[in-house]
C-alpha cells in the first residue's frame, strides 16, 4: 500500500510542476514556452493607457521666430496717450537719465569744501600773529571755500531723487499720465533754476575773491614783487577771475535742457492749436463776366 501511494504522490507533483499547456516535442528535448496566465494574460489583452490630460491644454511647438515674446510696456495699459504728451514724457525721461548720470555727489563735495575751508581758516588764524599779510590772504580763500561748501549743500540740486520718482510714477489712466507730466516738468524746471542760482553765486564768489586777493596781499608792499609767492598770488587770482567769468557766461547742462524742453513744449502746443483751428486763407476761385445793356462787366470770385 505504501509503494502505490508514493507513486501516486509523485505523479501529482509532476502534474503540478509541468503545466497542462506545455507540449513536449517528439524528441523529448525541448518544451514550448508556456502561455501567460493570470495577471499577465489580462495585461496583454487591455489597450494602452493614455497619458493624463494636461491642465495647460495640448502642447504647441513653435520655432524661434514665432516664440512668445514678453508683453511690452505699451500693452500693459489700455490708456491712449496723445502723441504730443508721449513725446514730452520721452524727452523728460531722457533728460532725467542724462542729468542723473552726469551729476556728482553734492553732499560729498560740500563736506570736502567745508573741511578744506575750515583748515585754511585755521591756518590763517595761526599765521595772523606772525604775518598778517599771509593770514589775511589765507582767510580770504578759506572763507571762499566755506561759501562754496554751503552752496553745494543747499543749492546744488539732487537729480537722482526726482529722476527715480518720475520713473516709477504709474500711467494707468490719462489723469495719472498728466500728473506724471506735470511732476516731470516741475522737477526739471526746479533743477534748472537751482543750478542757475548756484552757478551765479559760485562764479560771483570766485571773481570777488580773485579780484580782492591781489590788493589785499600786494598793497602793503606797494605792489612790489619781492618773492616768488607774489607771482603765485597773481596767477591764482587771475585763474579764479577767469573761471568765474566763464561760469557766469555759460549755462549749465540742466539749464540748456530745460530751455530746449520749453521750446519743444511751445512748438507742440502751437502745432496742436493750429491743427484744431486752421487759419483762414483767401483763395482765388475764378473770373467771370458777360455783356451788359450799356457795355460789359468782369467779376472775380474769391473764397475765404
Amino acid at each position: 500500500m505504501r509503494a502505490p501511494l508514493c507513486a501516486l504522490v509523485a505523479l501529482l507533483a509532476h502534474a503540478v510542476a509541468v503545466p497542462a499547456s506545455a507540449q513536449i516535442e517528439e524528441d523529448g528535448t525541448s518544451l514550448s514556452p508556456p502561455r501567460a496566465t493570470g495577471v499577465e494574460a489580462r495585461g496583454e489583452d487591455l489597450p494602452p493607457v493614455p497619458p493624463p490630460p494636461s491642465p495647460y491644454g495640448a502642447p504647441r511647438y513653435v520655432d524661434g521666430a514665432s516664440a512668445v515674446q514678453p508683453p511690452s510696456s505699451a500693452s500693459t495699459t489700455d490708456v491712449r496717450i496723445p502723441s504730443r504728451i508721449a513725446t514730452r514724457l520721452r524727452v523728460l525721461e531722457g533728460n532725467f537719465q542724462a542729468l542723473a548720470a552726469r551729476s556728482g555727489n553734492n553732499i560729498l563735495d560740500g563736506v570736502l569744501s567745508l573741511v578744506t575751508g575750515g583748515l585754511v581758516v585755521g591756518i590763517a588764524g595761526w599765521q595772523w600773529s606772525e604775518d598778517k599779510q599771509l593770514g589775511g590772504y589765507l582767510l580770504l580763500w578759506g572763507g571762499a571755500s566755506l561759501a562754496r561748501g554751503v552752496f553745494d549743500l543747499t543749492l546744488t540740486p539732487n537729480v537722482a531723487r526726482p529722476s527715480v520718482a518720475f520713473t516709477h510714477m504709474p500711467m494707468r489712466t490719462l489723469a495719472e499720465v498728466e500728473a506724471r507730466l506735470a511732476f516731470g516738468e516741475q522737477a526739471l524746471g526746479d533743477i534748472a533754476r537751482r543750478a542757475r542760482l548756484s552757478r551765479i553765486l559760485e562764479a560771483s564768489v570766485n571773481m570777488a575773491v580773485g579780484a580782492a586777493a591781489i590788493p589785499l596781499y600786494l598793497a602793503p608792499n606797494d605792489f612790489a614783487f619781492d618773492s616768488p609767492f607774489d607771482y603765485f598770488v597773481v596767477i591764482g587770482s587771475g585763474i579764479s577771475i577767469l573761471s568765474g567769468l566763464i561760469s557766469l557766461l555759460s549755462r549749465s547742462d540742466a539749464e540748456r535742457r530745460w530751455r530746449a524742453y520749453e521750446e519743444l513744449r511751445d512748438r507742440l502746443e502751437a502745432t496742436e492749436e493750429a491743427s484744431l483751428d486752421p487759419p483762414r486763407r483767401v483763395r482765388f476761385v475764378g473770373v467771370g463776366g458777360g455783356p451788359l445793356p450799356s457795355g460789359a462787366a468782369v467779376r472775380t470770385h474769391w473764397s475765404f
